[in-house]
């Protein structure tokens, strides 16, 4: 199944915060046509006090964050 697909299906928002990849997963995403839908943002942090600025308050949530 493709993800625009799955996002639709699921009602589901997609916003990335990448490191080492440098933006590659943000790049895959924004290939696909009509992604916009469902593609939000995308953050590329590379520096641990930077990282430690931008995401904190978001790994303090009640829920699962993927980080790469």
């Amino acid at each position: 199944m493709k993800i625009d697909r799955l996002l639709a299906e699921h009602q589901l928002l997609v916003t990335t915060a990448e490191s080492c990849t440098g933006g590659l997963v943000a790049s895959a995403l924004v290939d696909i046509p009509g992604i916009s839908d469902y593609f939000k943002e995308g953050y590329i942090t590379y520096a641990p006090e930077a990282k430690e600025k931008r995401y904190w308050e978001y790994c303090r949530r009640p829920f699962p964050i993927m980080v790469s």
